[in-house]
């Protein structure tokens, strides 16, 4: 009696969180969340997904793909599983609405949707399978209890001990506590928070800090927020009806996570203080709000708009306030800096999450502690983190007794073998390639595309020329384009570059002047000479050679 746990992604990066569970003896699976993410090298709206096609030996075995929640690094790459592999998606209200929209955005057929609340048990083939609520930084976050192949399972979602949130169920730790009697075999727990000390202090802990933020505030505030963060939302329009101030809310992403509340029935202020962009810049400054996604500093992001004074958004001026009521994720730090940067050369004061305007969504250690201490799982495995994430876990429930082999690292490609009074072990190792999607919805291999903008980064010269069809002489000089490269270098290949390319192209013998491809390589051979004499051999070459 075994489940066996492809590792699909969320383990040693962030982002791409999912886990395929599969019965061995049935051949049923689940699968639980479908996210995607985000690549460094591209730009920031760009996703990157799991290739779809590992789905496809679950075909006609898959029974359901089970949401914990709405984030898109969560429910981004669904539409493209689900393509390739159909089966219904269960996830709480707020996620399968957002689900819904996702795919209507996208143009994708919309999964058979089926809600699935805290408290429920469903049985899907040879998986029963049960919910409960946890708090998170978006409504309807789920905790999942999975049973199979004589194996209990608890997966935590994305979670922090939040027992009085301000907006929905706190985290069930009266239910999490009941799971010991289940004699837990497996606690899959979110690493997320594992390297801060401490507990979590939730989300009303923010309220002190953004109260003070308007009450001291004479003019417009700006406050860039994670576009879902629905609780946020409605905090900061309370706090606007109780300064008198009106909400604009700005960025595509903002707009429609507050569409989809309000359908669902939250955010019921909005209808009194929301105003259009086009009335804002008409109201007194001391009367506005303003609530823009692109917290991260993704490009023309309103966050961005901001800075840059698109024109879009009433302009930041002195004594406004601008508050970014997020965390960068790594790898933007950079960005975000420039954007408040950006505002504060504008006049504005500047808040940020070292103020006490933003508190994570994810538990720190003594949350996550409570959650292994209330389970009392046999052993324990990290998710949702990098790999200091990961083994801060670890480190985490050997301190509350776990033997080191029941608290392992593992990482995405992984397949876990989970069986009954036994350590979990890594029984293969497949790996899914990642995938880009272009603006029309297709996928093309991450890595090549990743690895050329690397390249691209160093500049690139293309060398052109004519060559007589009859003769197989030049017909005038290479020419010669430079993009990215400056100073010496960029002198030494006008000096240089073309002559060398002509030279080694005119070293061919006659027929092999006269095929296009062979002539290239000999341009791209003689600007390389000249990188390598002035040692620099970092910029693509490209080259045309044109038979006339």
């Amino acid at each position: 009696m075994t489940l066996r746990l492809h590792v699909v992604g969320g383990l040693g990066a962030f982002g791409q969180n999912c886990l395929l569970v599969e019965e061995m003896e049935t051949g049923d699976a689940v699968c639980i969340d479908a996210g995607a993410g985000f690549p460094r090298e591209g730009p920031a709206q760009e996703l990157m997904v799991a290739d779809p096609n590992f789905l496809k030996p679950f075909v006609g075995r898959l029974r359901a793909y089970v949401c914990t929640h709405g984030h898109e690094d969560h429910i981004g790459a669904l539409g493209y599983f689900h393509k390739v592999c159909p089966a219904p998606v269960y996830g709480a209200p707020t996620t399968l609405a957002l689900i819904r929209h996702r795919c209507q955005d996208k143009g994708m057929p919309t999964p058979e949707l089926e809600v699935l609340l805290p408290g429920q048990d469903i049985q899907l083939g040879a998986f029963h399978l049960g919910a409960m609520a946890v708090s998170h930084s978006i409504p309807d976050t789920l905790c999942l209890v999975v049973e199979g192949g004589g194996v209990t399972l608890v997966h935590s979602g994305d979670f922090r001990v939040d027992l009085d949130p301000v907006d929905g169920p706190p985290t069930d730790m009266s239910g999490l506590s009941s799971l010991a009697n289940k004699n837990v075999d497996l606690l899959l727990a979110d690493s997320t928070g594992a390297v801060t000390h401490g507990h979590n202090p939730g989300e009303r802990s923010v309220v002190p800090h953004l109260t003070a933020a308007l009450e001291s505030s004479p003019r417009r505030v700006f406050v860039a927020t994670f576009a879902s963060h629905i609780q946020r939302l409605g905090m900061l329009g309370t706090l606007a009806h109780r300064f008198g101030r009106k909400v604009m809310i700005a960025g595509r992403g903002a707009i429609n996570h507050s569409r989809i509340a309000v359908g669902l029935g939250r955010l019921p202020f909005l209808d009194g203080i929301s105003v259009h962009a086009s009335e804002a810049p008409h109201l007194p400054p001391e009367k506005l709000l303003v609530v823009m996604s692109g917290c991260q500093g993704e490009d023309y992001s309103a966050f961005w708009r901001l800075a840059h004074g698109d024109g879009r958004l009433p302009p930041v001026e002195a004594h406004d306030t601008v508050i970014h009521s997020a965390r960068a994720v790594p790898g933007n730090e950079g960005k975000v800096a420039a954007l408040l940067d950006a505002c504060a050369r504008k006049g504005a004061r500047i808040l940020e999450g070292r103020d006490g305007v933003h508190v994570s969504g994810h538990g720190y250690q003594e949350d996550m502690r409570a959650l292994i201490q209330a389970v009392k799982p046999r052993a324990v495995m990290a998710i949702h983190g990098g790999f200091r994430h990961l083994h801060a876990l670890s480190d985490l429930a050997q301190e509350e007794g776990l033997d080191p082999d029941m608290a392992p690292v593992f990482q995405s490609g992984d397949v876990v073998e989970v069986a009954p009074h036994a350590p979990p072990r890594v029984v293969d190792h497949a790996p899914v390639e990642n995938m880009l999607v272009d603006d029309d919805g297709n996928l093309f291999p991450a890595t090549r595309v990743l690895l050329q903008r690397k390249d691209l980064c160093g500049g690139v010269v293309l060398v052109s020329a004519l060559v007589d069809r009859q003769t197989g002489e030049l017909l005038g000089n290479p020419s010669l384009s430079l993009r990215g490269i400056g100073g010496a270098l960029e002198e030494l290949l006008r000096l240089e570059g073309a002559h060398e390319a002509a030279v080694s192209l005119n070293a061919l013998p006659l027929e092999e002047r006269l095929d296009p491809e062979t002539a290239q390589q000999a341009m791209m051979r003689g600007v390389r000479r000249v990188l390598r004499r002035a040692d620099h051999g970092v910029p693509v070459v490209v080259a045309h050679a044109h038979v006339v």
